[in-house]
């Protein structure tokens, strides 16, 4: 208030003061803060009740790997030996935290997502109204919310891209608080949290180098050298206060060196690393057009945004923090060349800013008339989106929402298997899923009788593969499981001309002999029909379709 009032007065600001007061510059409002917070808690929480409507509707494997992931850890096991995955320790420390806190229980942690969601546009909002006028954040948050629901992002799961974004959503909220306060501390929290966020995966790290960019160009704003370094230093204190933190969990459970295969080495020569960009670009247009016919007016918006964002009067600093934000959230989606559904959701973050440079260029020209713009187009733009996707959004038929994302795969049946199973398992029974569904053992509360839970990665080329197929099967063999249930899906095992097939071949000799055929989920027609069969009651039935999920029982 000081150095604003010394300005009025005529006297000279300090370039600190100077600075200051241009972050703050988007915070000019017409709208009241009151207003502000109910018109944001509004539509907030309707976003929410929307986010709502999915709870229970059956989870895709990478959601299933993550809940057993979480139960593994809260149970004691040790990380990257007793169970393993390709990201640092804050993905396993998130998932850890999160079934602590909702339970081993699918509907507990989709609830829990739902909280989650609602705090990303909590902190979402925070930045964008730092970065724009405020009522141009108030008309890009329901379209940013709708965007992220999206469900070729997979905008209804709990897909670990959704925790990635909350942490990376509070560092950057704190960043420009700290930098409009000066308060160092803010700062080096910031630092924290965005560092935590590429703890959870690598792609964090994006959003780590948009919060230092940030920094570094408060020397367009007249922050003075000094100033910036001490800013820089604080922020990097808080990134480095974060990877300190992973690193001593690691060497608390003396895992330094299979941690370091799995997050390095195994994804850059065998998983990630395997595809190249002229292989990758048939998916990115696969999954970018069907983003796109999902939601054709945001992402023209968005386009026409970034390209007239150049000759709004958008602050230069500020202007470049915008194109920065779009920039790093772009980078996430391309590690591997697979530009997978879920990897979209940390590019929305940069739509939204597209669109908001739309709205930014439109108002600036209707001068004193911009404010009933921004409030038709608060309310007529997402709108018409909810209006022509109302079936999805209010009443999503669960099984159209999985075939119309991912196509044939089998996870509403893998829903149903497992309410077949639950009515006839003991406590005490096993299971193991010859397949990448772990999303079955989470449905009937197991944690599996092997290391490995994801079929994929044993199938994919590498000197391990042979040696973890016969661990897995010597697992099965040892432990005998009540029950067996065999995926026969291609997008479920993965295989290539190149993969190790030991153990698919050897479900097809051994369940035979070992095992009784009980019940088949038959696909006769992928993501169209499927017949659901006892074999006891009709033992005579013939399977229709080339893929199916069979439950065996020990003999």
């Amino acid at each position: 208030m000081a150095p604003a009032g010394a300005a009025r007065r005529g006297k000279p600001l300090s370039r600190a003061a100077a600075h200051a007061r241009t972050i703050d510059r988007p915070l000019e409002r017409s709208v009241g803060p009151w207003l502000e917070a109910a018109l944001a808690a509004a539509t907030i929480a309707l976003l929410v009740f929307i986010r709502w409507q999915f709870v229970g509707i059956p989870m895709e494997r990478d959601e299933g790997a993550y809940a057993v992931v979480g139960q593994r850890l809260v149970m004691g096991l040790t990380p990257y030996v007793d169970f393993y995955d390709h990201r640092p320790p804050g993905f396993f420390l998130a998932y850890g935290l999160l079934v602590k806190l909702a339970g081993y229980d699918y509907i507990q942690l989709q609830r829990a997502f739902c909280a989650v969601f609602g705090l990303i546009l909590v902190c979402s909002h925070l930045v964008f109204r730092r970065l724009m006028r405020v009522e141009v954040a108030l008309a890009l948050l329901p379209v940013y919310g709708l965007a992220l629901l999206n469900p070729h992002c997979s905008g209804f799961t709990i897909q670990s891209e959704f925790v990635v974004l909350l942490f990376a959503c509070v560092g950057l909220a704190c960043l420009l608080s700290g930098m409009a306060t000066g308060r160092l501390w803010l700062v080096a929290l910031a630092g924290a949290f965005l560092g935590w966020s590429a703890l959870v995966k690598e792609v964090g790290l994006a959003y780590v180098g948009c919060g230092a960019m940030w920094l570094w160009l408060a020397r367009w704003e007249g922050a003075t050298r000094p100033e910036v370094a001490r800013r820089l230093g604080a922020y990097a204190a808080g990134v480095a206060l974060a990877g300190v933190a992973a690193l001593a969990w690691i060497v608390h459970y003396g895992v330094l060196t299979q941690a370091l295969f799995w997050i390095v080495e195994f994804p850059r020569k065998y998983y990630l690393g395997a595809m190249t960009l002229s292989d990758g670009l048939p998916y990115l247009a696969y999954f970018l057009r069907r983003l796109v016919t999902e939601q054709p007016l945001f992402w023209t918006l968005g386009a026409v945004g970034l390209a007239l964002g150049a000759f709004t009067r958008v602050p230069a600093a500020t202007k470049a923090r915008a194109y920065l934000l779009v920039l790093c959230a772009a980078s996430t989606v391309t590690p591997g060349f697979r530009f997978m559904n879920h990897y979209w959701i940390l590019f929305m973050p940069g739509l939204a800013v597209g669109i908001a440079l739309a709205y930014e260029w439109t108002a600036e020209r209707l001068g004193s008339a911009r404010a009933p713009l921004l409030l038709a187009a608060f309310v007529a733009i997402p709108a018409a989106n909810l209006f022509a996707s109302r079936g999805y959004y209010f009443h999503p038929d669960f099984d159209d929402v999985l075939h119309a994302a991912y196509s044939t795969n089998p996870f509403p049946e893998m829903r149903v298997v497992a309410d077949w199973l639950n009515a006839r398992l003991r406590p005490a029974d096993e299971i193991f899923v010859a397949g990448s569904e772990p999303e079955l053992y989470l449905y009937t509360h197991r944690t599996g009788i092997s290391r490995h839970i994801f079929a994929e990665f044993l199938t994919v080329p590498s000197p391990f593969s042979h040696q973890w197929q016969l661990e897995a099967i010597a697992d099965v063999e040892k432990a005998q499981p009540r029950f067996v249930v065999n995926v026969l899906h291609p997008f479920s095992w993965t295989l290539s001309e190149e993969s190790d097939t030991t153990l698919y071949d050897w479900t097809g000799s051994y369940l035979p002999q070992h095992y009784n055929f009980l019940y088949v989920a038959d696909q006769v027609e992928p993501g169209i029909r499927t017949e659901y069969v006892s074999a006891r009651e009709r033992p005579d039935y013939k399977l229709q379709g080339k893929w199916f999920v069979a439950v065996w029982e020990r003999k």
